[in-house]
C-alpha cells in the first residue's frame, strides 16, 4: 500500500511540532543518530503507509478529521518516542488514535 501524501505531510507536521517543543524545552536536540533533521523526519514518515493501512477499515466510522486527529498526533507521538530513545509501538499508537477518531 502506498501512503497518502496528506498522511505523510501531517505525520511530518506532528513530528516537527514535537521536535520544536523538545528544542524549546532543552535548548537544542542532537539529531545525528538519524542523520540529521531530514533523517529524523524520514524515520517518522516511513510509517505513513502502515497508518493508512490500519485506518482503511475504519474510514466510514471516523467522526473526526483523519489527518488532524490521527496522522498529526501520530507523528508527534512517534517523534516523542524517538527523541526519548525508544522504538515507537507503531500499531498500538495507531490503534489508540483510530479508536478515538471513531468515537
Amino acid at each position: 500500500m502506498t501512503a497518502d501524501p496528506l498522511t505523510i505531510a501531517y505525520i511530518a507536521l506532528g513530528a516537527q511540532d514535537a521536535l520544536d517543543i523538545r528544542v524549546a524545552e532543552n535548548g537544542g536536540v542532537c539529531l545525528s543518530a538519524w542523520g540529521g533533521h531530514l533523517g529524523f523526519i524520514d524515520k517518522c514518515i516511513v510509517h505513513a503507509a502502515r497508518l493508512d493501512e490500519l485506518a482503511a477499515p475504519h474510514a466510514e466510522e471516523f467522526t473526526k478529521v483523519f489527518v488532524y486527529d490521527v496522522a498529526e498526533p501520530f507523528g508527534a507521538a512517534l517523534a516523542k518516542f524517538l527523541l526519548n530513545g525508544i522504538e515507537p509501538p507503531i500499531d498500538d499508537l495507531a490503534d489508540d488514535l483510530l479508536r478515538e477518531a471513531c468515537q
